[in-house]
């Protein structure tokens, strides 16, 4: 499987929007309940703070990343897959192309869809 890292542009604002409130909307609602208005004023923030990238599988698109660096650091905010791409490996493949994450970082907590790295 290879998989490419297309550079956001607005056009794809939409589908990331998307992409986002479809695999995270359920979490969000039954925690802490969704409010669109937030929601969509932290996503429009996260795609200034963060560098996103579609990912993409020759022609079709996964899924979404979104990361930021530093020299010393990697920040992963979110990898969001669609739905029919979860559970396939495509996710294992994405964090080894960012600069070999499984083989550096620990697991600091987990949960049955979030996980939490870190790396000295």
């Amino acid at each position: 499987m290879d998989i490419s890292f297309l550079k956001f542009e607005n056009g794809h604002r939409e589908y990331v929007w998307l992409t986002y409130v479809n695999a995270i909307k359920p979490y969000i609602e039954k925690i802490w309940g969704w409010e669109e208005k937030w929601q969509k004023e932290n996503y429009s923030n996260s795609l200034e703070i963060y560098s996103t990238y579609i990912l993409m599988s020759e022609e079709q698109r996964l899924g979404y990343i979104q990361f930021k660096h530093d020299e010393n650091h990697i920040f992963l905010s979110m990898i969001i897959l669609e739905d029919k791409y979860q559970s396939k490996g495509y996710g294992s493949i994405i964090i080894d192309e960012i600069q070999a994450l499984k083989n550096g970082f620990k697991l600091i907590s987990s949960d049955n869809e979030f996980h939490t790295l870190y790396r000295d």
